[in-house]
């Protein structure tokens, strides 16, 4: 692992106001009844600014319970970053790949999630300038990439390594000196920015964490995937591998969750070009006028096109979700939507491609489940001639 290009961000401008990193705390908790969780969250580290990149780097996590210090281990952490350019620099899998030099230690957190978007009016970000979903993402006014930049519209690029060992972490607080590598990418963290670590590694830490630490099994039994289901370990046929996911995944969708709730139609899983439709369980838009319907959603695509260290499942409080990418972020999934023919796919409406995808299923032991299949099926037609 080559980390020979360090960028040693100064960021002078920035530090040297006194309201940036004043001696208060620079990580916040809050307990969420709902989910009966501590969210713990840091201040926004400034890792890179110069005239061609601006990037952030966010620590999150939970724990259960609002006990401080906590007394569980916390059961989500991860490393946000926020990348903005005048053009992409992440897009390429291998390009948002993240390891990090602790000291003398190498850690590899393998391959992030990435999302890229355009920016469509200022501080305002959108997959292109035709999508109805928006994301208001602004930057420090001194931030240089603006000001090198100004009157055009930047990149925006999130990356997040999900699911991060509390020992990572502890690792990284303890060192003397933290370097981090995106792709080509390399910087140091500040002497601020690794007291901000710290204090949100202390944050999250339990006091007895040795002990709890040692009494996790290996796989949580909330998550553990039985034999019987298609996956890996049991080497299971692509056949039978999607025949069981044509079965479950229609079982195991959710109506609850972010958007339209929609019903799942496993249409086509014969082969490794798969085929489903999403039904909107609201037959009309909400207040709207009563002809106006919501679209049927087709989805098409090449399982050997998706990448499966892409795919990830997130619990949520009513749901859970699995959420997949194209190798690359090539825009190979097909989306047709088409008029609700009285609850039947009518003419074409509209269509797009798309590099990433999801399903929103009912628990987090479904997701689990699913998500072994769906990897295993991947891999099985990548691996075909």
């Amino acid at each position: 692992m080559k980390f020979a290009r360090v960028y040693t961000i100064a960021f002078l401008a920035l530090l040297a106001v006194p309201a940036l990193y004043a001696q208060e705390s620079h990580v916040q908790r809050r307990y969420v009844k709902d989910t009966k969780l501590t969210v713990v969250t840091s201040d926004a580290l400034y890792v890179i600014n110069m005239p061609t990149q601006f990037m952030a780097l966010q620590l999150r996590g939970r724990y259960p319970d609002q006990n401080q210090p906590p007394k569980q281990m916390p059961d989500k952490i991860s490393l946000e970053f926020s990348s903005y350019t005048a053009q992409p620099l992440y897009r390429n899998d291998e390009s948002h790949r993240l390891a990090v030099k602790a000291d003398e230690e190498v850690l590899d957190f393998g391959l992030m999630s990435y999302v890229a978007l355009q920016e469509n009016g200022k501080d305002t970000y959108a997959r292109d300038k035709t999508s109805a979903l928006a994301l208001r993402a602004p930057i420090p006014p001194d931030a240089l990439v603006r000001t090198t930049h100004p009157g055009k519209g930047l990149t925006l690029e999130t990356m997040s390594a999900t699911n991060v060992p509390l020992s990572q972490i502890t690792k990284m607080a303890n060192a003397h000196q933290v370097l981090m590598k995106i792709g080509n990418t390399v910087f140091a963290l500040t002497a601020t920015q690794m007291s901000i670590l710290r204090e949100f590694a202390s944050s999250i830490t339990p006091a007895n964490v040795e002990s709890l630490a040692a009494a996790r099994t290996p796989t949580d039994a909330a998550t553990a995937v039985p034999s019987s289901v298609p996956s890996d370990s049991n080497n299971a046929s692509l056949d039978a591998t999607l025949r069981w996911l044509k079965k479950e995944l229609p079982q195991n969708s959710s109506l609850k969750g972010a958007g339209v709730p929609a019903r799942f139609e496993a249409v086509d899983f014969s082969g490794c070009k798969i085929k489903y439709r999403m039904y909107p369980a609201l037959p009309t838009v909400p207040g709207g006028n009563s002809r106006l319907t919501y679209g049927i959603n087709e989805y098409q695509l090449n399982l050997a096109d998706l990448n499966p260290e892409s795919v990830r499942d997130t619990g949520l409080k009513d749901f859970s979700m699995i959420f997949f990418e194209t190798r690359d972020h090539e825009p190979k999934i097909k989306q047709v939507v088409s008029a609700n023919d009285e609850g039947h796919a009518g003419r074409p409406l509209d269509e797009k491609q798309n590099s990433s995808g999801s399903f929103t299923l009912s628990n987090a032991e479904a997701a689990s489940q699913i998500r072994a299949a769906f990897v295993h099926a991947i891999k099985l037609c990548q691996a075909q001639p």
